[in-house]
């Protein structure tokens, strides 16, 4: 059964990487259209995020397990 901590962190977590992913596909079109290499801040920004998101889901998982 879905509680209403696991809605929000679907919400939170799908939101998040739909934002993320936007952004860095726009990024890469433009560099596409321009000729030109992907900014590599949008890298780095990739990269951090994505540990963060995986930071969030585990701290979820183990505050779960001790209920």
């Amino acid at each position: 059964m879905w509680t209403p901590k696991d809605i929000i962190l679907l919400i939170l977590v799908a939101g998040f990487l739909l934002i993320l992913g936007g952004s860095v596909i726009y990024d890469f079109h433009l560099a596409a259209i321009n000729m030109k290499v992907p900014d590599t801040a949008v890298i780095q920004l990739l990269e951090k995020s994505l540990v963060g998101i995986v930071g969030i889901i585990t701290g979820y998982f183990v505050a779960r397990s001790k209920e």
